[in-house]
């Protein structure tokens, strides 16, 4: 679902959903079920990346 709205690969999707999960203090199973149920929406996890490091995978 994050890697093919942003374009990456699934260990960089992988990545930004569990930054996300750490910022926001809640289980990288929680958020993985946010997204699936459609509770959150994707472009939650996917704002994450404007902030991540260039050449960061």
């Amino acid at each position: 679902m994050i890697a093919a709205r942003h374009d990456a690969s699934v260990v960089q999707a992988g990545r930004l959903l569990a930054d996300h999960a750490g910022r926001r203090r809640v289980s990288l199973v929680e958020a993985a079920l946010a997204l699936v149920q459609r509770t959150m929406e994707p472009s939650r996890i996917l704002g994450a990346s404007a902030t991540a490091r260039p050449g960061r995978p």
